[in-house]
């Protein structure tokens, strides 16, 4: 699997202003909706997802850094987005800071261990120095895109 193919551009905001972790899961819901692959997954339904993971732990790991995640039954393929916060959002992270970027993963129920590479992944990329503060710096979605990219290994091994 490969992180160039699953970050959606559609799914990419900047400069989002966020009240708190509730606030903050909604965004992602309705953000992940603009991807063509989730157009048969109702809003609500992604939403409940995120809830569900985040009940069983907070997905904020600290260092300004959340990665929510849900697998959902009807989801045919990753969806990975981003959204930055600059003046952070309570997202109840582990070290008790605010949290200013989020990539969020919508993965099919099938793959579970296809949604743990890619989580791991894009743990790896953010724990590259620089390239967290390169990501918060961008405005633009594309640029965004371009510089977590740029972190990133070519491919996600789902065979190993």
């Amino acid at each position: 699997m490969n992180l160039f193919d699953i970050l959606r551009l559609e799914c990419i905001a900047t400069g989002v202003e966020l009240a708190d972790k509730s606030a903050a899961l909604r965004a992602i819901a309705g953000l992940s909706k603009k991807s063509h692959l989730l157009r048969d997954v109702d809003e609500a339904e992604i939403l409940d997802g995120f809830e569900r993971r985040e009940e069983l732990g907070t997905t904020g790991f600290g260092d300004g850094i959340a990665i929510p995640h849900c697998r959902l039954e009807g989801v045919s393929d990753f969806v990975v987005g981003i959204v930055t916060v600059p003046s952070g959002v309570d997202f109840e992270a582990m070290d008790g800071g605010d949290v200013r970027l989020i990539v969020f993963i919508v993965a099919p129920a099938r793959e579970t261990n296809e949604h743990l590479r890619v989580l791991s992944a894009i743990s790896q990329v953010l724990r590259i120095p620089g390239a967290v503060e390169e990501i918060l710096s961008e405005t633009d979605p594309e640029a965004v895109r371009e510089s977590f990219l740029r972190y990133a290994r070519d491919e996600v091994d789902t065979k190993g």
